[in-house]
Formats: structure tokens, sequence, C-alpha cells
């Protein structure tokens, strides 16, 4: 899931390198996705596809109008697609997250309570991620200013995110073990 961070962080320098064109940029984009996440939109992850979905209508609106974005814009964007997919995905019963824990983890302990406990826990996580750096986002096109203030919370925000993807299964099923010894 780390690759999906690529694309988006690489979009500005696209958009610099291609004098601006955001169809280009956002297509460059789309084409290290596509490179780095394969294995995901082949299987149809519903966060690969958001991040994917978001370069294809900034490539077709600017298409379409080209002096509709500007780079400001899609960081909410992207977030904002994120932050919704991962709530639906939530909401529905399906934590987004169990799609890369299942490769991963052996198919035996795919529908355990611990696997399932453990993934709605890590989506609930992301979710606020990507829902606090929508509004980040968002903060910095009012108060722009203080944009590098944002950015570098988001970036902190995203870094706690895949400490607690990595550290909490671990923490989960050790404090299990500890309460089935007791």
């Amino acid at each position: 899931m780390i690759n999906l961070l690529v694309p988006p962080l690489l979009f500005p320098y696209f958009l610099e390198w291609r004098t601006g064109n955001y169809v280009e940029a956002a297509l460059l984009s789309l084409l290290v996705l596509v490179a780095l996440c394969y294995k995901g939109l082949k299987n149809k992850f519903v966060i690969d596809w958001s991040v994917a979905c978001g370069f294809v209508l900034i490539a077709g609106v600017s298409y379409v109008q080209p002096s509709f974005f500007s780079l400001s814009f899609t960081k909410p964007l992207i977030y904002g697609l994120l932050a919704i997919a991962g709530w639906v995905s939530y909401c529905v019963g399906k934590p987004f997250t169990l799609q890369y824990a299942r490769l991963e983890t052996p198919l035996e302990f795919w529908n355990t309570p611990p696997f399932i406990h453990i993934n709605k826990r890590i989506t609930l996580v992301w979710n606020a991620v990507f829902t606090l750096n929508f509004g980040f986002a968002l903060a910095s096109l009012i108060d722009f200013d203080d944009w590098p203030i944002y950015l570098l919370i988001s970036y902190f925000t995203i870094l706690c995110a895949v400490v607690f993807t990595q550290k909490y299964p671990d923490v989960y099923l050790a404090q299990g073990e500890r309460n089935r010894a007791l």
C-alpha cells in the first residue's frame, strides 16, 4: 500500500516537467501507479483504484477544460476519493485492508475473528488519516501561508498509520495470548 504514495508525490514534478500540462502529468502519474501497483489494480483493490480514478479524473477534466485544475486541488481530490472509498468499504463490512492483508496471510486465517478485528482497526486508522489529510489539504487552500505545516502534519499522519499497520497485529495477538494465559 505504501507504493500508492509515490504517484501523488511525483505528480507536482511531472507537472513541472511537462510545463503545467495536467493531462500529461496525470497520465504519467497513472503510468507510475500501474507500474507500482499492478497487482492491486489487477486484483481490484479499492484504494488502488481510487487513486487511479483520481488521476483519470484529473486527466479527463483537464483535457476538456485545461484551466480547471490547479495543483492545490489535486490533494483534496485524491484524499477525498481515498476517504470515501475507505469509509464505504468499512461501512459495507469489507474493510479495504483485508485485500492487502490476504496477500500476506495464509488462507486459513482469513475468516478468523482476530484477522477481521485487526483489519477493521487498521482500516479505521487509515480512514481517519485519509479524512484528516483531506481536511489538511482543504485547510492549506484557505490558509496558503501555512501549507508547509499542513504538509508535514499530513506526512506525519501517514507515517503513524504505516507504523500502526505494521505493529498493531503483533500487539493485538500478543495481548490475546496473554489474556488466554491468565
